[in-house]
């Protein structure tokens, strides 16, 4: 079975409730661009950008993190852009699974923002369903509506058979 239809089984009827086009991840093409950083906190950003026959599908830009607190194994996960049309299917997935080969491929593991609204939350969470571990920050705080942790992460994930332990820092 390959990984595409895996997903495609998996999740079919949760697809369909809300209206997502599925994609088959190895139909899609993945251009990895190094850009610099918008912020002065961060060394670098990356940008992955998703297409296939349909054209752009969507992107996530991540940025190399420069903080005394983590150090400088890991890259942070700051934006997701999914056209409206995939929005509901697996494109969240296929590309929040193409920053983690990317950061495993620097040597580094994948942060997810500092604040995060529900609805991005719940998408990272989803990741658990597809072989990945998603740890939560224990000093990220609720208010009701964003999961926030000021100046560290919120959500961490890597490859159930990975298995090492974050040092717990902030």
């Amino acid at each position: 079975m390959k990984e595409g239809e895996f997903i495609k089984v998996i999740k079919k009827e949760e697809i369909e409730e809300r209206g997502g086009v599925l994609i088959e991840k190895d139909k899609c093409t993945f251009d990895f661009q190094d850009r610099p950083s918008v912020s002065g906190d961060k060394e670098k950003s990356f940008y992955i950008a998703m297409s296939n026959a349909d054209g752009v599908v969507g992107g996530i830009t991540l940025e190399e993190l420069n903080n005394k607190e983590l150090g400088k194994d890991y890259i942070q996960l700051r934006v997701v852009h999914i056209k409206e049309k995939y929005r509901g299917g697996n494109a969240s997935i296929i590309l929040y699974e193409k920053a983690i080969e990317y950061a495993e491929s620097i040597g580094k593991k994948l942060l997810f923002d500092s604040s995060l609204n529900n609805g991005a939350y719940n998408s990272f969470k989803k990741l658990e369903n597809y072989g990945y571990d998603v740890i939560e920050n224990p000093e990220a705080k609720y208010d009701g509506q964003y999961h926030t942790a000021y100046g560290s992460w919120v959500l961490r994930a890597e490859r159930k058979d990975k298995g090492d332990e974050i040092n717990n820092k902030k």
